[in-house]
């Protein structure tokens, strides 16, 4: 392991004592146990998404993480994934950042259903439910995804968007061991993107004391 240089140290205990003004330190240690957890569990994916935000962050936002080295950016982009600066708020401001392209309905590998959307879509469709869905280790799961069967290709439109279960109106959230909402690793999807990249800048900004925040 190559030793880490003074001013590189300098960087790492600023960067401590940054995150430490909106995260309390057990909380933090807390979070890149989760983060940790994550990464292993989704492997190459989620280190291709990371980087995915760290090219953004720097050509876009360098003005504001240009003095932070690439390794502790990583860092922080894993953390503010578990928690940081409420996601759902931010998905509101950055709805236009969903291009409406379908990666989500066409590419996700398995999409899970909670158990009042598989009954609430099943009565409206007048349809059993085992044959929409599939129960796996006690969770329900669409039996036909990748691409969902109610996704027309053509179109690009859900045919069932009005009753679309709570996974599909979330996206890209997904909760944690937690139970807190973190985004799914989908580096193809800009909107996942973009609200990782905004809960980062978001973060930074309450760190500095810095009210103002850039414009999605």
């Amino acid at each position: 392991m190559c030793p880490v240089s003074a001013v590189e140290y300098e960087k790492q205990i600023a960067m401590i004592e940054l995150l430490s003004k909106v995260f309390k330190p057990d909380d933090l240690e807390a979070m890149e146990r989760l983060a940790g957890i994550k990464s292993r569990s989704t492997g190459l994916s989620y280190d291709f998404y990371i980087s995915q935000i760290l090219e953004v962050l720097r050509t876009r936002h360098n003005a504001v993480v240009g003095d932070i080295p690439d390794h502790e950016l990583r860092r922080v982009i894993s953390i503010v994934d578990i928690v940081g600066v409420e996601s759902h708020g931010l998905m509101k401001r950055l709805a236009s950042a969903c291009l409406g392209c379908g990666w989500c309905c066409a590419q996700t590998k398995s999409i899970h259903v909670f158990p009042d959307d598989v009954d609430r879509i099943s009565r409206k469709l007048k349809l059993k439910k085992e044959d929409l869905f599939d129960l796996r280790a006690g969770q329900w799961f669409m039996k036909q995804a990748n691409p969902c069967r109610w996704w027309n290709q053509r179109t690009g439109r859900c045919s069932i968007y009005s009753i679309r279960p709570r996974t599909c109106r979330d996206w890209p959230l997904a909760e944690n061991l937690e139970h807190k909402h973190t985004l799914v690793a989908a580096a193809d999807c800009h909107y996942s993107v973009g609200v990782m990249v905004f809960k980062v800048l978001g973060t930074l900004a309450l760190a500095r004391g810095d009210s103002s925040s850039p414009a999605p």
